[in-house]
């Protein structure tokens, strides 16, 4: 929430010099599986104009005895294009750089220049730095957030707002997690995965199957729907984030139709229409219901926020089954990654998935936080 909100804003020349690589890290990774070390050795001449758009060529590490072929350019957005671009040509004047990112740009670097083995290169020690000035400088000082330990927020949580304490740091290579998630939420072939995430194995996925319940059981459906409530938290950040007000505002805001209340059997609708695309009233935008019958009404809703949970786990389950199948079969025809009808069945399962994952998500808005 913080990277996306600190660079809307027109940054100070030594800001933009110094906090650069943590919006191309944040933008790159987090869709492109790279490690970290890899990010820091993108070349500096890496970004290529093809008639279809521009190439980044990725330097890939330990592609030793591949048993997949992997990738090792990939389209970008243009506007990511864009950014690199500019940042090279406000960047040339500070000397030669091997790496994209310019290490002698940086504004700190005269410190660390003695010890730095080659100064025309940026490596994963000097990023560590500079993400750890982010937190402390950005996210802390200028967005408010405190970052605790679980046990410290324990003994202090009567004085904390919760809200705005940060349990663990976001790491370097945690945004290569986070994209192979979302490839396999998105539908991908294994072995698509495994190209884009330069493994020499799809075996090498299985790890993260562990870790896909995290988008159900975690608070992260929270935090992707506060941030897409409020699309500036920058102007925001202590309105969102005080719990009176997000419940206000969020959990029973005003519909933009204040006369229209259409009785329901749990609640009313406020779309005169009553056009609804949901097979549940509760799931629909134009939903609504006063606090009063939510208390009379709460077990109800809280069995439908159950029901819903349980769905969603099973499409996961689901969709673990099927990446089981075709790690175990990717070299037969029937689950190769070339395979129309089994990639299908990936895709029209992911997408059931992330309907269930977004219903839940509006349903625990309306009602998680009127305990």
């Amino acid at each position: 929430m913080v990277v996306e909100d600190y660079f809307k804003n027109n940054l100070s020349d030594e800001n933009y010099r110094k906090y650069f690589c943590i919006y191309l890290w944040w933008n790159l990774t987090t869709i492109i599986p790279l490690r970290i070390s890899e990010f820091c050795d993108i070349k500096r001449d890496s970004l290529i104009e093809e008639e279809d758009g521009f190439l980044l060529k990725l330097p890939r590490k330990k592609q030793n005895n591949r048993r997949v072929q992997v990738i090792d350019s990939i389209l970008i957005p243009n506007r990511l294009a864009k950014a690199i671009n500019i940042y090279i040509n406000s960047t040339d004047n500070y000397g030669s750089s091997l790496t994209l990112i310019s290490y002698l740009s940086l504004p700190f670097q005269k410190r660390y220049l003695e010890n730095k083995l080659d100064p025309e290169a940026f490596d994963s020690k000097i990023f560590l730095y500079i993400l750890n000035e982010f937190y402390y400088e950005i996210v802390c000082k200028k967005y408010g957030f405190k970052i605790m330990e679980q046990e410290e927020v324990k003994i202090a949580e009567h004085n904390l707002d919760l809200e705005k304490v940060i349990n663990r740091k976001i790491r370097p290579n945690n945004t290569r997690h986070f994209a192979f998630l979302n490839l396999m939420t998105q539908g991908y072939h294994p072995v698509e995965i495994a190209r884009l995430g330069g493994h020499v194995s799809i075996y090498s996925q299985y790890h993260y199957h562990q870790h896909l319940e995290y988008w159900v059981d975690s608070e992260v459906l929270e935090l992707m729907l506060k941030f897409s409530l409020n699309q500036n938290i920058g102007q925001h950040t202590k309105e969102i984030f005080d719990e009176k007000e997000f419940k206000k505002k969020f959990i029973l805001r005003p519909s933009e139709n204040k006369d229209v209340r259409i009785p329901l059997s749990i609640g009313y609708c406020t779309d005169p229409n009553q056009n609804c695309k949901v097979d549940d009233h509760v799931f629909c935008d134009a939903w609504r219901i006063s606090f009063e019958e939510y208390k009379e009404k709460a077990d109800i809703i809280l069995k439908k926020i159950n029901d819903k949970e349980n769905m969603t786990k099973q499409l996961l389950q689901n969709l673990k089954d099927l990446y089981q199948i075709a790690m175990k079969g990717f070299k037969e025809g029937l689950y190769s990654e070339k395979n129309v009808l089994f990639n299908r069945e990936l895709i029209e399962t992911s997408k059931q998935l992330k309907h269930s994952l977004y219903q839940l998500a509006i349903l625990k808005e309306k009602v998680t936080t009127n305990e």
